[in-house]
């Protein structure tokens, strides 16, 4: 089961709270919309080619049209409580809470995973052995696993 779609639908990311603040709530909401409609392109479909060769299915419960169309009718400010709110999310924090959930963990405060978990220096590590810059092996590993799914090979 994945988290995907929450982030576009309850303004998760960072860059709502620059909407907000240069453009207003009218503005935070049309980029919400915009956000859960590129979702497919930015987060589900990347997931879905990543756990493709290993033939796992994910659940995407945030992808569910229901679910999109109650979340898109929420008052912005339920999700983002004004253009400084480092939370954000803050219905389903709110909900973490009434269903019991640790404060500690309903609070904390949003991480990207490959920052959270510390994969980023790892990366970094093993690119500087390699006598690359990161972004090079990314690009490099990115490549060599886009020939794998795809079936392509070097000629």
């Amino acid at each position: 089961i994945s988290g995907q779609g929450a982030d576009e639908l309850f303004c998760g990311y960072h860059k709502f709270l620059r909407v907000l603040r240069e453009k207003g709530r009218k503005s935070l909401e049309l980029a919400t919309l915009e956000s859960v409609r590129e979702a497919y392109k930015t987060s589900f479909q990347v997931v879905e080619q990543t756990v493709a060769p290993e033939k796992v299915k994910i659940l995407h419960p945030f992808a569910d049209l229901n679910l999109i169309i109650f979340g898109l009718a929420i008052p912005s400010n339920m999700k983002v409580q004004g253009p400084y709110d480092i939370l954000r999310k803050r219905i389903l924090r709110d909900a973490g809470l009434r269903l019991g959930l640790p404060e500690e963990i309903v609070r904390r405060h949003k991480k990207a995973i490959q920052y959270s978990t510390g994969v980023d220096k790892g990366i970094s590590m093993v690119a500087k052995r390699k006598h690359l810059k990161t972004r090079e092996y990314v690009r490099k590993i990115f490549e060599e696993s886009f020939k794998t799914i795809t079936g392509e090979s070097e000629m």
